[in-house]
């Protein structure tokens, strides 16, 4: 999906505020510590939170767990996780096609090599946290980014802004992004040793509250 920089700069600022801001002010006046306030030099942005799983024509939904018991980081899985001490403000979501079955060498694009892996993208995207869905129907073929040249990679490749910001932290019990397919891949051939990459960008901090300021 293609933004202007000005939209993606916005929203990192939204999500850097977010964090750095001590206090809020409610429409009666009363002040309101922000129990997710941390130093300005705390904050990391723009960080990411990834969690990889094997594409493959066997599933009608991948389910990529980001909460506290999720996969770590292996030579297959390329995955970042969310410290259980860390807060992170979510502003937008990536998801790219990783080529290879080593993930320190895997090589990523924002399309498939062929048309058959592109059917990931006739999908849907949901997000629950805890017991909420945060995030719901949000159409894959928001991810598909072509460039003119065909091995072009730019950061944003793929990546759709998302409003209003998501908070977390790296405690969650039930934290997931799934995509489910509209149409079975039953019988298409996949490109072997596909991986799908969830990515998800924001500002992270190690939260202080109002009672460390």
């Amino acid at each position: 999906m293609r933004f202007d920089a000005q939209a993606l700069m916005e929203a990192q600022r939204r999500a850097y505020n977010f964090l750095a801001k001590k206090d809020s002010t409610m429409p009666d006046g009363t002040v309101v510590p922000n129990k997710y306030y941390t130093p300005e030099s705390s904050i990391t942005e723009s960080a990411q939170i990834i969690q990889e799983i094997p594409f493959n024509n066997q599933s009608s939904s991948f389910i990529f767990d980001y909460s506290s018991n999720a996969p770590a980081r292996t030579n297959v899985l390329g995955n970042v996780n969310l410290g259980k001490t860390q807060v992170f403000v979510i502003y937008a979501i990536q998801l790219l096609l990783g080529q290879g079955a080593n993930a320190n060498t895997r090589i990523y694009r924002s399309r498939g090599v062929t048309s058959n892996d592109d059917g990931i993208y006739n999908s849907t995207t949901s997000m629950k946290i805890e017991s909420s869905t945060m995030i719901d129907n949000l159409n894959g073929h928001n991810y598909r980014d072509v460039a003119t040249n065909a091995d072009e990679f730019w950061a944003e490749a793929g990546m759709t802004l998302i409003n209003p910001l998501r908070v977390v932290n790296g405690e969650i019990g039930i934290f997931n992004v799934t995509i489910t397919l509209l149409n079975s891949l039953s019988g298409v051939v996949i490109t072997p040793n596909m991986f799908l990459s969830m990515r998800l960008h924001g500002a992270l901090g190690q939260a202080q509250g109002a009672s460390q300021r």
